[in-house]
């Protein structure tokens, strides 16, 4: 089914990029709010008996017996059905459009999510102004196997003390988690949990009025080694700070890169050693 077709067959669908106006609206007022993507290793759990059958996921799907990839194995029916009712419930879905694939498995499984977004705007938003206000601003859950280490790169990037951090590794792990999650006084809890965040999210947003974001692999590139993915860098939308030599920084909504050799502490708007690299 190809994009344009899929919205005939699902009127109700709205593409929508106003998230981050959502995001903020239900902070504010203090509703429930999921944000899931539907990226490779989602669509072949959807595909389970659907689309494929389950010997031919794994006899082709090198990763589908091990939790390594996105934290689950097939075969999980289980989880494929959670997954499914979190994308015909949750208040945002990505998905890659008119990819082939992700076009199937939805008509297959006869789901049609309220609004949808591309599948990597979740993984920009470390690159937006706007987002990285929320952070500075509410108080932040994180949950994923790597939840302790994001949370220390948080205190040194942003001087944010995020309220707490709740691993997971595996599916198995999924309903501990979220009992976890309920032991923590939170508004915004951000999830790295591979297929597992699908669920988390969704399920959680219908226990209580908080933001639920399902981050996938945005902090590894937020929080790589800087040199390799400046560009996704988290910083506040302006400081006053002192700024490196190729750092970078945020200032009306533009991202700015320190071009020289010495240690700035100046308007990136008003000082020419700064370079502006994207408009946000």
């Amino acid at each position: 089914m190809s994009f344009q077709n899929y919205f005939c067959h699902f009127p109700s669908v709205k593409y929508n990029d106003h998230y981050l106006v959502d995001i903020k609206e239900a902070l504010k007022n203090k509703q429930p709010y999921s944000w899931i993507r539907i990226g490779d290793g989602e669509l072949v759990f959807l595909q389970q008996e659907y689309v494929r059958p389950i010997h031919e996921i794994l006899a082709t799907v090198g990763w589908a017996s091990g939790i390594g990839y996105c934290g689950a194995t097939i075969p999980n029916t289980r989880l494929r059905d959670r997954m499914i009712e979190a994308i015909k419930n949750s208040s945002m879905v990505g998905i890659f459009q008119g990819d082939p694939p992700t076009m199937e498995a939805l008509e297959k499984i006869n789901v049609a999510p309220d609004n949808i977004c591309y599948a990597f705007d979740n993984v920009f938003l470390p690159m937006n102004a706007d987002y990285v206000n929320i952070l500075l601003k509410y108080k932040i859950l994180l949950v994923g196997q790597k939840s302790q280490f994001y949370a220390q790169k948080f205190k040194e990037i942003l001087n944010v003390d995020v309220v707490g951090t709740v691993g997971i590794d595996s599916y198995d792990d999924i309903d501990e988690c979220m009992y976890q999650m309920a032991q923590y006084d939170y508004e915004l809890a951000l999830v790295s949990a591979g297929v597992n965040a699908k669920v988390i999210c969704y399920e959680m947003s219908t226990r209580n009025n908080k933001v639920f974001l399902d981050m996938g692999h945005a902090w590894d590139n937020a929080f790589h080694p800087k040199g390799m993915y400046d560009e996704y860098w988290l910083i506040p939308a302006w400081q006053d700070k002192y700024f490196q030599p190729g750092e970078l920084a945020i200032y009306d909504n533009k991202l700015y890169k320190n071009t020289c050799n010495e240690i700035l502490n100046s308007n990136p708007v008003q000082d020419p050693r700064w370079l502006v690299l994207e408009n946000l």
